[in-house]
């Protein structure tokens, strides 16, 4: 779903694959409503450097420039 998302060629394929694990082990699981990432190390998981996988970029504000 990642490559076909992003129509990325199939060369990307382990990038997705990594992507997908790490993705997967920082969202809650249904049954237990928490993160593998968090019962295995006890902190919730810092999502906050994710970005859209295959964008080409993304723009940083500075924080000077932000308005909330």
């Amino acid at each position: 779903a990642l490559l076909h998302g992003c129509k990325l060629p199939s060369s990307f394929w382990a990038d997705a694959a990594v992507t997908a694990a790490y993705l997967i082990n920082r969202c809650a699981s249904s049954a237990t409503s928490t993160t593998p990432f968090e019962r295995w190390t006890g902190s919730k998981p810092d999502v906050s450097h994710l970005r859209v996988f295959g964008c080409l970029a993304w723009v940083q504000v500075p924080r000077a420039n932000r308005t909330s």
